[in-house]
C-alpha cells in the first residue's frame, strides 16, 4: 500500500512539475513588463500542450474585446488553414483503405461530366493537391480571387460554390509550375469536395464520420457553433470581424474548434493507433514534397530546428490565429489559439513554450 501511495504521490508531484514549470515561463510572456497585457490588452490566448503523457492547458485574456468573458481551453476559435490536415487526412484514409492509389491522378474522382483539358489530364495526383504543387489556380493570389472580392469585398468565399469550383476546373487550361511549391486554397477545397464526391455525401458529413467522431472531437465543427463558448474575433488592430463564409472552400479552412478538442487530434498524430485511421496518419506524415526552403508531408509542414523534428500547421481567417504541432520524437504536441488574426504572435507563443517543453524533457 505504502509502495502504492509514493507511485501515485511521484506522478502527482511530476505532473504538477510539469505544469507549474511551463506556467512559470508563460506568466511573463503575458504578464511582464513588455508582455501581452501591457502590449495587447485585448487579446484572448488559449494553449493546449501534451508532453509524454501529460496535458495541460494555460489561457490568457478574454474572449472579446469589452472583457468580461475569460477564455478558456473549451472556447471555439475558427482555425483556418489548419483545416487543410484534416482534408489531406480524409485523403490519407482513402489511401490506406485501399478505395484509391497513392499515385492516382485526381481525373479519377472528378466527375464523368466535368471535362478537363487535354493540357491537365492525367498530371495532377491527389496526393499533389494536399502537398501544396498542383499547379492549379489557388483563389488566393490569382485573378480568381481578384474578381470574388469585387462581387463581394466582406466574405469573397461565400461565393465558391460546387459549381463555382468545377467551372474553374474546366478553364483551366494550364498547370503554373507543377510539382513545385505553390500555396494553393483550391486544389484543397477541389480535394475536399472530389473525396466527398466519391462518397455521395458532403464535406462536414464526411469530416465527422471518418475523424471528428472517431476521435470524439465534438466542438469541431464546419458549421454553426452550437456552443456559447466562442471567441470573438479581431483583426492584429483589435476591430472586430465577421464569421469567415467559406461555402465550397470550406476543406480548406472552415473549421471552428477548441484547445481540448485540438489536443485529440495532435495526440493521435504521436502515437497514432493500430488501425485504419493510425495508418492514415502516418501516411501524412512522410515527405511528398522537397525543396531548398521546406519540406511537406500531406497537409503538414515539416520542419526541422537544430537535431529535433516537429510537424505544423498555421491557419488564419479574418479576425482568428491558430497553430497546431506536433513532435513526435519528443511526444510534445502544442495548440496556440487567438481571438486576433496575428500569427507572428501564435508562433511567438509556440516557440516560447516548444523551447521550454524541450528543456524540461520530462
Amino acid at each position: 500500500m505504502k509502495s502504492t501511495k509514493l507511485i501515485f504521490l511521484f506522478v502527482l508531484l511530476a505532473f504538477q512539475g510539469f505544469g507549474q514549470s511551463l506556467q512559470q515561463e508563460i506568466d511573463p510572456l503575458f504578464y511582464g513588463k513588455d508582455g501581452l497585457k501591457a502590449k495587447l490588452p485585448t487579446v484572448g490566448i488559449s494553449i493546449g500542450v501534451t508532453q509524454g503523457n501529460e496535458t495541460r492547458y494555460f489561457s490568457f485574456g478574454d474572449r472579446y474585446v469589452n472583457g468580461g468573458t475569460p477564455v478558456d481551453s473549451n472556447t471555439v476559435f475558427e482555425i483556418g488553414s489548419a483545416t487543410k490536415t484534416f482534408t489531406a487526412l480524409l485523403l490519407a484514409y482513402e489511401i490506406a483503405s485501399g478505395r484509391v492509389a497513392a499515385d492516382d491522378f485526381m481525373d479519377t474522382l472528378v466527375p464523368k461530366n466535368i471535362k478537363l483539358d487535354d493540357a491537365i489530364k492525367n498530371k495532377v495526383r491527389l496526393t499533389d493537391l494536399a502537398s501544396q504543387q498542383s499547379g492549379l489556380p489557388n483563389i488566393s493570389s490569382d485573378s480568381y480571387i481578384a474578381e470574388l472580392f469585387k462581387k463581394d469585398s466582406l466574405q469573397p468565399f461565400s461565393l465558391v460554390d460546387k459549381a463555382y469550383m468545377y467551372d474553374v476546373l474546366t478553364k483551366t487550361t494550364k498547370l503554373e509550375n507543377h510539382g513545385k511549391y505553390k500555396y494553393n486554397n483550391y486544389a484543397f477545397s477541389l480535394l475536399g469536395l472530389l473525396i466527398a464526391n466519391k462518397e455521395k455525401s458532403d464535406y462536414e458529413t464526411v469530416l465527422k464520420k471518418r475523424i471528428l467522431t472517431p476521435l470524439k472531437m465534438r466542438h469541431t465543427t464546419v458549421g454553426k457553433v452550437r456552443s456559447s463558448n466562442t471567441a470573438g474575433r479581431y483583426d492584429s488592430k483589435g476591430h472586430p470581424k465577421d464569421y469567415i463564409i467559406t461555402n465550397a472552400i470550406a476543406p480548406a479552412g472552415a473549421l471552428k474548434s477548441n484547445a481540448v478538442d485540438l489536443m485529440k487530434y495532435l495526440k493521435r498524430h504521436i502515437q497514432p493507433t493500430n488501425n485504419k485511421m493510425g495508418e492514415a496518419i502516418k501516411l501524412t506524415h512522410q515527405q511528398y514534397y522537397k525543396d531548398s526552403d521546406m519540406e511537406l508531408g500531406l497537409g503538414w509542414s515539416i520542419i526541422q530546428k537544430g537535431t529535433n523534428k516537429f510537424y505544423g500547421k498555421s491557419g488564419d481567417t479574418f479576425g482568428n490565429s491558430s497553430l497546431l504541432v506536433f513532435d513526435k520524437a519528443n511526444k510534445i504536441g502544442i495548440v496556440v489559439l487567438s481571438n486576433h488574426q496575428n500569427s507572428e504572435l501564435v508562433e511567438m507563443i509556440f516557440d516560447k513554450v516548444y523551447e521550454s517543453l524541450l528543456r524540461q524533457k520530462i
